[in-house]
């Protein structure tokens, strides 16, 4: 089976997310990584985390959930716009697809593990050419506005399939799955699909 998934680098259950990917990847589902903006309202600098203030502790809270998966998540001092790596991303995704996997983890890295800023040019040419991939050429095609439409046309087809936010698979071309949902009920659904049986569900994952 194959599936699409949309993410964003700002969301902290998109990084939890990770580790549903790998059970979907366990259970023999090909996982499709595409870009989704989540919040562009955030400024180009980014926006404060307090941490004395409620996202804070929001975060960790997903946080003990991702140390239970063997994800580590360090609460950072800011959240990034992500537009700028989410382009990158769909550019590498087309143009570098070998370097793709672990351009798109150190991403998520830089977010959620190492306080950096996904905003900053500099973080993103560091992490294209520490894996292979060309920052200058990327930049340019960036420029001439590659990655926006590429950012767009992803963006485009996730509400094709009624994706409203992250993370978001869109599994076997018929079943959404919205959210990080329950190891459990994930493996049910998927084994479902696979066996074609009556009472899979048919693109409702409220259908148990």
């Amino acid at each position: 089976m194959h599936a699409i998934l949309w993410r964003d680098y700002l969301c902290p259950w998109c990084w939890l997310g990770r580790d549903r990917t790998g059970l979907l990847t366990e259970l023999g589902v090909t996982v499709d990584a595409r870009s989704y903006e989540l919040h562009p309202e955030i400024p180009a600098e980014g926006r404060a985390v307090r941490p004395d203030g409620r996202f804070a502790a929001v975060l960790a809270r997903i946080g003990t959930e991702a140390a239970a998966v063997g994800l580590p998540l360090r609460v950072p001092t800011r959240i990034a716009n992500t537009r700028l790596a989410l382009e990158t991303a769909e550019l590498v995704r087309a143009g570098w697809p070998d370097s793709f996997a672990a351009v798109d983890t150190a991403f998520y890295e830089a977010q959620w593990v190492q306080d950096q800023d996904l905003g900053d040019p500099a973080v993103i040419d560091a992490v294209l050419a520490q894996h292979g991939v060309d920052p200058v050429a990327v930049t340019a095609r960036r420029q001439a506005g590659e990655g926006a439409r590429a950012l767009e046309a992803a963006i485009e087809e996730a509400r094709d399939h009624d994706v409203t936010g992250t993370p978001a698979w869109w599994v076997a071309d018929r079943l959404l799955i919205p959210g990080v949902q329950d190891r459990d009920t994930l493996e049910r659904w998927i084994r479902r699909l696979a066996e074609r049986s009556p009472e899979a569900p048919n693109g409702d994952p409220d259908d148990r």
